[in-house]
């Protein structure tokens, strides 16, 4: 993602965490691949501890999020991931609860937090009830657009008017794999 970010946004410094020694070995390799030695450095560590406080306009997380029973119907090819890759605690909230907590630590005053939840969403909202978050849920295929520039009643972020590409921020979701009632 880090490096994603890096290639569409060319002016801006992109910072990068993970716990997996051997996930930044292969990153550092496609930054060099991609020529983003300058721009995109690379910290080993447990999401956001080991980055500077209060220096970042902008975090944009994709954090572990299956709960604990969806890790056990995963289809087989979702087991070459390393579980601490995938599973986040028996709600599956258990390391976005640790970036919301932490974020305002590291973000600037008026910095902004992307989390990606995928299928947690709803459970966020029951776990955090009166936060002002803004769940971007299009259908499967279809893009979310917003804008980190607006802000609605209560601090909400809002969506993208239509024709302001400028500003538009694009959340595109992907089918996730059926989960079993087991």
């Amino acid at each position: 993602m880090a490096i994603l970010l890096a290639l569409k946004c060319p002016d801006a410094r992109v910072d990068a965490t993970d716990l997996s020694a051997d996930a930044l070995a292969v990153a550092t390799i496609n930054r060099a691949h991609y020529g983003l030695e300058e721009r995109l450095q690379f910290f080993q560590g447990d999401l956001l501890s080991p980055l500077e406080p209060h220096a970042y306009s902008l975090i944009i997380t994709n954090p572990p999020y299956v709960d604990h029973a969806a890790m056990q119907s995963l289809p087989p090819e979702y087991h070459c991931e390393p579980t601490l890759a995938l599973e986040s605690g028996m709600d599956g909230l258990d390391h976005v609860r640790r970036i919301l907590h932490q974020a305002a630590r590291y973000l600037t005053p008026d910095g902004w937090l992307v989390v990606e939840v995928g299928h947690q969403a709803e459970r966020l909202e029951r776990a955090f009830p009166t936060s002002s978050l803004y769940l971007a849920r299009p259908r499967i295929g279809r893009s979310a657009r917003f804008c980190p520039s607006l802000r609605g009643a209560e601090g909400r972020v809002t969506p993208c008017p239509p024709g302001d590409d400028e500003r538009a921020w694009s959340v595109t979701t992907v089918p996730m794999p059926a989960q079993s009632s087991k």
